[in-house]
């Protein structure tokens, strides 16, 4: 599994702590190094990737850094052409647009996780997102979408509302994409990902990824 980290690409303790947590429950988690995205929040030095240019916003500059990785791991792992469910992108807020982003521009059918993404910013609830940026809930870019997607989102999550899962999930509807929603009660924005090994967020999310690594499509439904 490839960990997109939100915020524009600021690798945190967070996004750590979201990686031990999966590996403990027997997955492989990489960390995605990609550049920040100007007009976000600015990273401090400390969680910054190393050596990581500001990718201009606009035009799915993030989404472009995470098709390139993506690439490297296809190249590195041949064997993830021919089975595609053999690695599922976890975006993380923002991480979660860029990763439909980069389904969308590569068309791979690589299944992608969103954990209180921010995946669309059409109706009237409107995240954080770089200005000039291209909604992934638009019609034209969920016509290129040839991968599964999964949405998991805190219930009581202010910073990216619930309600952006919801929109993305009924423009995806329209396009004809299923796109099931895990809420997870009690949880806000940071619960699912900065959680404990085993707790019932991390074993929430583990479910839905392994579901789409089986090429099963996970139910839309509530728990913890």
């Amino acid at each position: 599994m490839l960990i997109i980290p939100g915020g524009g690409g600021q690798v945190s303790v967070d996004v750590d702590a979201q990686a031990r947590a999966y590996a403990a429950a027997g997955l492989r988690p990489v960390i995605a190094c990609i550049a920040t995205i100007t007009g976000m929040w600015k990273p401090s030095p400390a969680t910054a990737c190393p050596g990581a240019p500001a990718a201009r916003a606009g035009h799915v500059a993030a989404g472009r850094e995470v098709a390139n990785v993506v690439d490297a791991l296809r190249a590195k792992y041949p064997s993830l052409r021919s089975n595609p469910t053999g690695l599922v992108i976890v975006g993380d807020s923002y991480g979660g647009a860029a990763a439909i982003h980069a389904a969308q521009l590569t068309r791979y059918k690589h299944p992608v996780v969103t954990v209180n993404g921010t995946n669309t910013w059409r109706g009237a609830t409107k995240p954080v997102v770089p200005a000039g940026d291209v909604d992934p809930a638009a019609p034209q870019m969920l016509a290129r979408v040839e991968a599964p997607i999964a949405q998991v989102v805190g219930a009581e999550d202010e910073m990216v509302p619930p309600g952006v899962a919801a929109n993305f999930a009924r423009f995806a509807a329209e396009a004809g994409l299923p796109v099931p929603v895990l809420s997870i009660r009690g949880a806000d924005h940071i619960d699912p990902i900065n959680a404990d090994p085993g707790s019932c967020a991390v074993r929430q999310v583990v479910t839905v990824i392994t579901a789409l690594a089986s090429a099963q499509t996970p139910a839309s439904r509530s728990a913890c």
